[in-house]
């Protein structure tokens, strides 16, 4: 019986060489298996061997050690295994004595492998997948830091006076509350052995209570811009027989930009609820390929606001969700999602402040990500999904709508 040793992240592990004589014990943690749904029937490699969890011993980059299995080269593998095992086998070697490894392990195979795309095992099919809400405190990782801590009950994060200091006399401090039922969702569809189509993206709402008060005394320009929480997801869902273990991160970034001269003393409040639907998708067929896939979210601000010393100039507060998305440990899209409180300050006239609250959303993919097909290794850069705001005048106490 094998025993493992459950990290629930994956480790990367230093060069297990045949003359090593304690190889690592077993490590595979198997990520909970979601639900996918297939349009079109799933049509799977012959080559394609499923390897359990159970059977495996550790992984490296390019060797896997496992129980016996009946692999050979060309084989292709693929394992809901930490962040999930896709390979193809170049060789299969038994370990004996001559290996110097434990004398329990004589049944195990060094199984040496090379990087596939998914597209070389599945040529056809169509699944969709929904990954569930993602409650922080569901997570199966986190990191939280300062003045940000999680209600176990409802995975509301609260930030309670999270403070800037970016130069004497100038301070800034954020207060407030994030709450998500996002669910990201994802789409693969495969024919004549090439992604055909992919689609990524997320749904639901985002509950931002968020809460800014500048002071200075002092001319201030400045712009900063803080992680402060970060949260790991990690799930699996079968095309077919084949296993793809996603892994989301989202990261709660916190900040503010600064444009003012002289003294200045303002809070601005605003507790926005997000209903949104946006993401990325790639059809191979078209001339553009990418494509982004927005729908305007819904927004009811309710603004208060508190000035004092009456000057010019603009600042803001926001926070921002940014969502990492790796497939088969391959980091592939991010999306976005921001809540945001912009000021423009008037020294003299009538408004006072004009106020703005609003959300944008983007999505990226950077250069390396063709793990699920080769043509999906593509530089976007920055895609805009959509931005909205709405504006009002203020008085030294309270705001109408514009």
């Amino acid at each position: 019986m094998k025993r493992y040793i459950l990290l629930g992240t994956a480790l990367a592990l230093g060069t297990l060489a045949c003359q090593q004589v304690t190889p690592p014990q077993g490590f595979c943690a198997e990520a909970p298996v979601r639900v996918t749904t297939a349009a079109e029937p799933v049509v799977v490699s012959s080559k394609f061997k499923p390897l359990a969890p159970a059977d495996i011993d550790a992984v490296e980059s390019t060797r896997i050690l496992a129980d016996k299995t009946d692999l050979v080269a060309g084989s292709l593998v693929a394992s809901n295994c930490n962040d999930g095992l896709l390979r193809k086998v170049k060789s299969v070697g038994v370990a004996t004595a001559g290996a110097v490894v434990r004398p329990q392990d004589f049944n195990k195979v060094y199984i040496e492998t090379e990087t596939v795309p998914l597209e070389d095992v599945i040529s056809a099919g169509d699944v969709s997948a929904d990954y569930g809400d993602l409650n922080f405190a569901e997570a199966s990782s986190m990191q939280l830091q300062s003045g940000v801590t999680l209600q176990a009950t409802t995975g509301t994060l609260q930030i309670a006076n999270k403070t800037f200091n970016p130069i004497p006399g100038v301070s800034i401090a954020l207060n407030g509350s994030l709450e998500s039922k996002l669910q990201p969702k994802f789409r693969l569809k495969f024919a004549g052995g090439k992604v055909d189509v992919f689609e990524i993206g997320l749904t639901g709402s985002l509950g931002v209570n968020l809460e800014g008060k500048i002071q200075a005394t002092l001319a201030a320009d400045k712009t900063q811009e803080l992680e402060v929480a970060k949260f790991e997801f990690k799930r699996a869902f079968f095309i077919g027989v084949v296993p793809v273990v996603v892994v989301v991160t989202p990261r709660l970034l916190v900040g503010y930009n600064l444009n003012v001269t002289g003294d200045v003393n303002v809070t601005a409040k605003a507790n926005p609820t997000l209903n949104m639907g946006y993401g990325l998708k790639y059809v191979a067929k078209d001339v553009t390929k990418w494509q982004k896939a927005p729908v305007a979210p819904s927004i009811t601000f309710n603004p208060t606001i508190a000035y004092t010393n009456q000057i010019t100039g603009s600042a803001g507060v926001y926070a921002k969700l940014v969502m990492g998305v790796k497939f088969y440990g391959v980091a592939g899209p991010d999306l976005t999602a921001e809540s945001k409180i912009s000021l423009v300050l008037n020294s003299s006239g009538t408004p006072l402040a004009k106020l703005f609250f609003g959300s944008s959303a983007q999505g990226s993919l950077a250069l390396g990500f063709n793990v699920l097909g080769v043509d999906l290794n593509t530089d976007l850069g920055t895609v805009n999904m959509f931005s909205q705001s709405t504006g009002f005048n203020c008085t030294a106490t309270t705001c109408t709508a514009l």
